[in-house]
């Protein structure tokens, strides 16, 4: 089953995030800002 979104983080998730910030493009901060949108989450994951 895919998940629509993970809500939770696991422990380590803010250790690795702390470690990869510095290595995200531009681009992926703003993918990232869109799937925070749970509407066009929502369109995504019903097509």
């Amino acid at each position: 089953m895919i998940e629509l979104s993970r809500r939770q983080l696991d422990f380590g998730d803010g250790f690795i995030a702390e470690e990869v910030g510095e290595l995200w493009e531009d681009w992926m901060r703003h993918v990232d800002t869109v799937l925070d949108d749970p509407l066009l989450l929502e369109v995504a994951y019903e097509a």
